[in-house]
């Protein structure tokens, strides 16, 4: 059984240099409920993230260094499983892998399409040994 947590309500706030200069190298963050969620260090790997979760950004989200606090359509699932077996089982033609931080290491997601139209982003538990875990350098730079 995992443990399964919706994320809604999400804006997306794109930085000014002086925002910049006080984050990791961040152009763009994402908050859910007035929490962080995840953070951009570019415009490709947020498109990226938000296409894998079925996410509209708004139209109007501007390049960086502009800064700007927008609505972000759709929600999102992320489950965590410490049965790898029951992991592995949620394959099929419709999911899709990526990677996904999880315990400060990049580690498999599988991301699958709900049938209430919510895709929901399944990781192993960084307790599961066979966990699978990448460098994160070469994760970093991909994913961005």
């Amino acid at each position: 059984m995992a443990c399964v947590r919706t994320i809604d309500r999400m804006h997306v706030i794109s930085l000014d240099e002086t925002g910049h200069a006080q984050t990791c190298n961040y152009w763009y963050l994402i908050q859910s409920r007035s929490a962080p969620e995840t953070a951009f260090t570019t415009r490709a790997g947020l498109l990226r993230w938000a296409t894998e979760r079925g996410l509209t950004l708004p139209a109007e989200l501007p390049e960086a260094p502009t800064f700007g606090c927008f609505p972000l359509a759709g929600a999102y699932r992320v489950a965590m499983h410490l049965n790898a077996a029951e992991f592995w089982a949620l394959e099929n033609d419709s999911s899709e892998f990526s990677r996904t931080l999880s315990n400060g290491e990049y580690t498999l997601a599988l991301i699958t399409r709900d049938l209430d139209g919510l895709r929901t982003v399944h990781v192993l538990n960084p307790n599961v040994r066979s966990r699978p875990v990448f460098r994160y350098d070469e994760s970093r730079k991909m994913m961005s």
